[in-house]
């Protein structure tokens, strides 16, 4: 029961505003976006320049041990494969 409600909790948005999600996030949508703050579109620049340095910090301090995947396409193991 939990489960289906957290679905509907995080499919509903997208049913409601799933058509202006995806004209905000196309690149033209994006633009529009940035220009609408007038002169102070280089404060939204900023901020997801902020986003990408921090997503990247974390992928330093808190580091994860690399794993190897195993590609099986169509039946055909990469392992196996030469």
């Amino acid at each position: 029961m939990l489960l289906v409600v957290l679905l509907a909790c995080i499919i509903t948005p997208f049913l409601i505003w799933g058509e202006q999600f995806e004209r905000l996030f196309d690149l033209h949508g994006t633009r529009r976006w940035m220009e609408s703050f007038g002169p102070f579109a280089w404060l939204g620049g900023h901020g997801v320049q902020k986003v990408a340095v921090a997503d990247g910090f974390t992928m330093v301090a808190w580091p994860t041990k690399p794993r190897h995947a195993r590609v099986v396409v169509l039946g055909l193991d990469s392992a196996t494969a030469k």
